[in-house]
C-alpha cells in the first residue's frame, strides 16, 4: 500500500506541474503573442532537428550567406548567429537523446576545446573589459562548439555532398544579386544590412562578398568533378564562371588576389590521379576521368577567370593601377592601421586585450592574424594557428587515404577542403574575419572528412550509430 500510496503522489505531481505548464503557456501566449508564437517555432524546429539534425545543419550552412543581415531590425543578432545557437543545441541534444557516440576519429576536437580553454582565460586576464562586452568571449565559444557540431553532424559522405551543393546555389544568389546592383547601380535595394553604396555587395560589404565567395570556389571544383550527371557539371561550371565575376564586380584587391591564389591551390589540391593500389587480395583502380583531374581544373578556372576580365567593370583595374600606393602608409590605411595596432600589442602580449576587443580610433583591424594576436595574445595566436593548421593537415591526409581507398570523390572533396582553408586565410590577411562562420564551418568540416577516411581501415572503432 506504501507503495501504491507513492505511485499515486508522484503521479499527481506530474499531472499538476503538466497542468500548472499548461496555464503559465496559455497566459504568456495572451500577454506575448509574437514573443510565444516565436518561442513555439524554435521549439518545434528544435524538436525536429533532434530528430532530424543533417537538416538543422543544412539550414545553417545556407545562413551563412546571411552573415550580415539581422535576424529582426530591433535585435543586432545575425541570421547566421541565430541558425548557429540552434544548430549547436540540436546537435548535442541529438546525441544525448539518441544516446549517439561522441566521438569523432580526429584531433581537432581536443584542439578546439584547447583553443576556447585559451580564449576564456584571455577573457579573463581582462575582467572589466569581458564584464562591460561578454559577447566577445561568448562567440569565440560558441564558433569552436560550432565546429565541433558541424563534425559530430556531417559523418556521412552523402551529407557532406548536399552540403556542397548548397554552398553553391548560395553563390548562385549572392551572384545573381550582386551582377543585378553593379549592373543598375542599385545597391542593397532591399535596406537588409548597413553599408556603402558606391559598389557591389550582394548581401554584405563588398570586400567580405569577395572572401566568402573566394572561400568557396574550390567546392565549387569538386562538384564540377564529381557530378553523376552532365546536368549538375554544367550547374558548377557556370557557377564558377559567375563567382569569378562576382568577385571582379566587387572590386575587391583582397578579393581578386586570393582567388589567384586559391586557384592555384585548387589546381595542387582538388583532383585525384589515377593509381592502382593492393589491398589484400583486391585491386582498387581510379576511375579514368579522375585522371584528367588537374586539366579540367585548369579548363574551369581559366573560363572564369576570362569572363571575369571579360566583364569585370572599370573600377576593378582603377583599384588595382594604385599598387604603387601599398606599400606606403602615407596612402594606404591598412599598413597605418596594422602599425598602430603592432605598436598596442606590447601592452599585452601573452593574454591580449580581452576577445571582441575593438579599440576606440579604429573599429577594424584589417588583418585576422592580427586581430587574433591583438585580443588574445601570443597564446591566443599560437593556439588559432594551430587548429587551423591541424584542419588543413587532416584534410590532406584524408585526401591521401581515400584515394588509396578508391573513395575518389571524397578524395576530392578533402582536397577542396583544404583549398578552402587556403583561400580564406588568403583574403583574411587583408580583413578582420576570425568571428566569420565559414572558416569554422570548414574547421568542423575536416574533422568529419578525416573521420571519414578512417572508417574502412578502422570499421572496429567505428561508431554503431553513423547520422
Amino acid at each position: 500500500m506504501h507503495l501504491e500510496e507513492m505511485a499515486i503522489s508522484k503521479s499527481r505531481v506530474h499531472w499538476t506541474l503538466v497542468f500548472s505548464a499548461l496555464v503559465l503557456a496559455t497566459i504568456a501566449t495572451f500577454a506575448f503573442p509574437v514573443l510565444a508564437s516565436f518561442g513555439f517555432v524554435v521549439a518545434l524546429t528544435i524538436l525536429f532537428g533532434v530528430v532530424f539534425p543533417a537538416w538543422t545543419l543544412f539550414l545553417y550552412t545556407a545562413s551563412l550567406f546571411l552573415f550580415q543581415v539581422p535576424l529582426f531590425a530591433s535585435l543586432p543578432v545575425a541570421i547566421p548567429t541565430a541558425a548557429g545557437l540552434l544548430f549547436i543545441a540540436v546537435a548535442f541534444l541529438h546525441r544525448l537523446i539518441m544516446r549517439s557516440c561522441l566521438r569523432l576519429r580526429s584531433i581537432l576536437p581536443s584542439l578546439l576545446v584547447m583553443l576556447a580553454i585559451v580564449f576564456l582565460f584571455a577573457a579573463l586576464t581582462q575582467p572589466e573589459w569581458t564584464a562591460s562586452h561578454p559577447r566577445g568571449i561568448g562567440t569565440y565559444l560558441a564558433l569552436c562548439t560550432s565546429a565541433i557540431a558541424v563534425g559530430l553532424v556531417m559523418q556521412r559522405g552523402q551529407t557532406a555532398w548536399v552540403v556542397v551543393k548548397i554552398f553553391v546555389g548560395g553563390t548562385n544568389v549572392i551572384s545573381a544579386i550582386a551582377i543585378y546592383e553593379t549592373w543598375t547601380g542599385h545597391y542593397n535595394p532591399l535596406g537588409l544590412f548597413e553599408g556603402r553604396d558606391e559598389r557591389a555587395y550582394g548581401l554584405a560589404d563588398p570586400n567580405y562578398t569577395a572572401a566568402l565567395l573566394v572561400t568557396l570556389i574550390p567546392l565549387l571544383v569538386a562538384l564540377f568533378l564529381c557530378g553523376r550527371s552532365l546536368i549538375t557539371r554544367a550547374w558548377a561550371a557556370l557557377s564558377i564562371a559567375l563567382v569569378c565575376l562576382t568577385i571582379a564586380m566587387t572590386a575587391s584587391r583582397g578579393g581578386v588576389l586570393g582567388m589567384i591564389l586559391t586557384g592555384c591551390a585548387t589546381f595542387a589540391l582538388v583532383s585525384s590521379k589515377q593509381r592502382r593500389r593492393q589491398f589484400g587480395s583486391n585491386i582498387v583502380e581510379t576511375n579514368r576521368r579522375f585522371s584528367t583531374g588537374r586539366l579540367s581544373v585548369f579548363a574551369a578556372l581559366l573560363v572564369g577567370l576570362a569572363v571575369a576580365a571579360w566583364l569585370a567593370p572599370t573600377v576593378v583595374w582603377d583599384r588595382f593601377s594604385s599598387s604603387d600606393n601599398w606599400t606606403d602608409p602615407r596612402k594606404e590605411a591598412r599598413l597605418r592601421i596594422w602599425a598602430d595596432y603592432l605598436g598596442q600589442v606590447r601592452e599585452s602580449p601573452w593574454w591580449g586585450h580581452g576577445p571582441g576587443y575593438v579599440e576606440e580610433k579604429e573599429e577594424l583591424y584589417h588583418n585576422t592574424l592580427l586581430q587574433v594576436l591583438f585580443e588574445c595574445g601570443v597564446v591566443g595566436f599560437i593556439a588559432f594557428a594551430v587548429v587551423n593548421g591541424a584542419a588543413f593537415a587532416e584534410t590532406v591526409r584524408a585526401r591521401k587515404r581515400f584515394a588509396q581507398q578508391g573513395r575518389h570523390e571524397l578524395a576530392v572533396l578533402s582536397g577542396a577542403t583544404a583549398a578552402s582553408l587556403i583561400g580564406f586565410h588568403s583574403t583574411a590577411f587583408f580583413l578582420t574575419s576570425a568571428t566569420h562562420k565559414e572558416l569554422w564551418f570548414l574547421i568542423g568540416f575536416a574533422a568529419s572528412l578525416h573521420h571519414l577516411s578512417l572508417g574502412k581501415q578502422n570499421p572496429e572503432v567505428a561508431c554503431k550509430d553513423q547520422t
